[in-house]
């Protein structure tokens, strides 16, 4: 099979910025958003009411409803308080404090930390099908432990990058700068999926696409004949 051989340059516009997890909807999912509900960073061991992941699910995104009505339609008959308060405090028992004093609940939206409240994102606006709205459980740093430091503000380096198609040499690491894409024929596009080190940093500008702000996903790049 024939490969083309992409040569790509990450410059230092791209290193020292950062991308969002690029968010496509998946296959018989138009019309909804992906909702995970996770505590990866308080033990069950170490006294919490769960941990793991409660929640992945796709539920439908209604027009006019906001981030927070996601949420609360995905935990479905799981319990949960603050809602409609506009911050959740606490859920299926596992509550803000439960884990020290800087735990508590906090999201992303496409692997961004959201700086405005839940019920402010509404579809259509900032919320869009295909997105991916993940509530993490913190205990330290108010967000440090799940990507979001406030204390690292300057930290604009990527945690990792990876593309749909193709093999990527040499494996990314955040002081490489330029590296190769080998691609099978054919392909006429590629999805970009990147991890900020830092997702409390919301912009990037890249030399293939247009600078992306807020918290929406990285557009495909297409791929030279």
């Amino acid at each position: 099979m024939k490969k083309r051989i992409v040569s790509l340059l990450l410059t230092l516009v791209m290193v020292l910025s950062l991308v969002p997890t690029t968010v496509w909807a998946a296959e018989d999912h138009d019309g909804q958003v992906r909702v995970i509900v996770e505590n990866t960073t308080y033990a069950k061991a170490d006294g919490a009411a769960w941990d793991g992941t409660l929640v992945d699910k796709w539920v439908d995104l209604v027009p006019g409803s906001s981030m927070m009505d996601c949420i609360v339609s995905a935990l479905g008959s799981y319990s949960q308080t603050g809602a409609d308060s506009g911050y959740i405090t606490e859920i299926n028992g596992l509550t803000a404090g439960d884990g020290g004093e800087a735990s508590g609940w906090m999201g992303t939206l496409n692997d961004w930390f959201t700086n405005v409240g839940f019920k402010d994102i509404k579809a259509g606006d900032k919320l869009f099908a295909g997105d991916i709205i993940r509530v993490m459980y913190t205990v330290n740093g108010y967000g440090a432990d799940i990507g979001g430091d406030w204390n690292t503000q300057s930290d604009t380096s990527l945690a990792a990058l990876s593309f749909s198609e193709g093999v990527l040499t040499p494996d990314f690491a955040s002081d490489k700068t330029a590296y190769t894409l080998t691609l099978p024929q054919g392909v006429t596009g590629i999805r970009m999926t990147a991890t900020a080190s830092n997702k409390k940093i919301r912009s990037i500008s890249l030399p293939t696409a247009p600078t992306i702000a807020g918290w929406r996903p990285c557009p495909s790049i297409t791929a030279p004949s």
